[in-house]
């Protein structure tokens, strides 16, 4: 089975993923899951807080890490300062200029900035019983930018794309996590100015 899902072009997380359940066993895959392993998803419900760009991209050059760690010290001001529904006034402002912008690094800074914020209602829904946004939700969250890049003509593989995006904004927020706490800091403490994508 593995080798025939390596030959249909699955990565190797995403192999293990689809043959670790057992013959009797159904692994359900999330959207978090999909973007997680590399697979590409779309889903059609209607998309909230997006963005077309009006053109074809300008750059196809991703943002790396430097990207995600912007957005990371973007985020956490805009949470104390305006709350989480002032995060989805602040992911909507993002992704218009991103698709005023059209480059794919401004894309990837908003959806580090979109993910992370989902991750912040998803915690205040476990933790504190607030009510789950609808457009903080991780097929939300991949709408969001799956319709942008269609927008700008993005035509190269998204699933390894997504990944290596979803994984840079983890490390990029555990390692402003680990910053703050090893300054003494409260992790939701305001330090920047509100998110803005650089012009």
């Amino acid at each position: 089975m593995g080798v025939y899902l390596d030959r249909l072009g699955l990565s190797l997380d995403a192999v293990r993923y689809i043959t670790t359940p057992g013959p009797d066993e159904i692994q359900w895959l999330s959207v978090r899951d999909a973007l997680r392993i590399g697979i590409s998803v779309y889903n059609i419900e209607n998309t909230m807080l997006g963005s077309t760009a009006t053109g074809l991209a300008k750059s196809f050059a991703s943002g790396g890490y430097a990207s995600a760690q912007r957005a990371v010290k973007n985020l956490y001001p805009q949470m104390r300062s305006k709350g989480i529904i002032g995060l989805a006034d602040a992911v909507q402002a993002c992704y218009a200029r991103a698709a005023e912008l059209r480059t794919l690094a401004s894309v990837q800074y908003c959806f580090t900035f979109d993910l992370l914020s989902s991750d912040l209602s998803d915690w205040g829904a476990r933790t504190y019983n607030f009510p789950v946004r609808p457009y903080f939700t991780a097929s939300q969250v991949n709408n969001r930018v799956q319709q942008i890049l269609d927008s700008l003509g993005y035509t190269g593989d998204r699933g390894p794309l997504l990944t290596e995006w979803h994984n840079l904004a983890l490390i990029a927020n555990l390692e402003s996590a680990a910053k703050d706490k090893e300054q003494g800091q409260e992790i939701l403490t305001p330090t920047q100015p509100a998110a803005t994508l650089p012009r």
